[in-house]
């Protein structure tokens, strides 16, 4: 059984997998070779231990690239099965409720692997392409994440480490933003709220004949 050359070569749902092995140090060199190699071959671990030692030797061989996670941040449309994710390419093209759900899915960092699809469903944008053309295909949140787990981590996690590095840059600015935000609301409702008071009071006053 083949074993794939490079994280292209790879779905979200494996590359979980692979990191929780590779963070794992209660595991001994052999039997988390053995268990990747069952995760990267969509095998049991049984079915590995029962190839001949020559076999899972050229196999573990194989695994070096896994200790060589280079990405270059750069973000770009992808495509899972026929419909195609666009990235938003700055801050400026996401909305606050987008901004909330990536915070809610990135605040512990522990978690940010497990929750990988859910912070692209938050952000992206999905197509589907008719001829030459890509039109808009409205999905649930749901539905993204679900097509978002059989996608190629080379594709998704390029895009993310991009997009993540920019929202840590610009977190203090937009906190800040979101925190005057919220003090102009709360601002608009005392007013609001004022206004019916004088309305309520000026009503009462005619009634007793003021």
């Amino acid at each position: 059984m083949n074993i794939p050359k490079s994280f292209k070569d790879i779905s979200i749902t494996q590359f979980i997998a692979i990191n929780d092995l590779l963070q794992d140090d209660s595991l001994d060199e052999l039997d988390r070779n053995i268990k990747l190699i069952s995760i990267l071959t969509n095998q049991t671990v049984e079915q590995v231990e029962n190839q001949s030692l020559t076999m899972l030797n050229f196999q573990i061989k194989n695994l070096g690239w896994l200790k060589e996670l280079k990405f270059k941040p750069e973000p770009k449309d992808f495509q899972v099965g026929k419909i195609y994710f666009k990235m938003p390419k700055d801050l400026t093209q996401i909305t606050t409720a987008q901004f909330i759900d990536l915070s809610t899915y990135t605040e512990n960092p522990e978690n940010i692997l497990m929750n990988l699809p859910n912070c692209l469903a938050s952000i992206c944008k999905t197509y589907r392409k008719i001829g030459p053309f890509k039109v808009p295909k409205y999905l649930t949140f749901k539905e993204k994440a679900e097509i978002l787990n059989k996608a190629n981590i080379g594709d998704v996690y390029p895009n993310l480490l991009f997009f993540w590095t920019l929202f840590e840059e610009s977190l203090p600015d937009i906190q800040l933003y979101l925190n005057q935000q919220i003090t102009e609301i709360v601002k608009e409702a005392m007013t609001e709220e004022t206004l019916v008071q004088d309305s309520q009071s000026n009503t009462q006053q005619g009634k007793d004949g003021y």
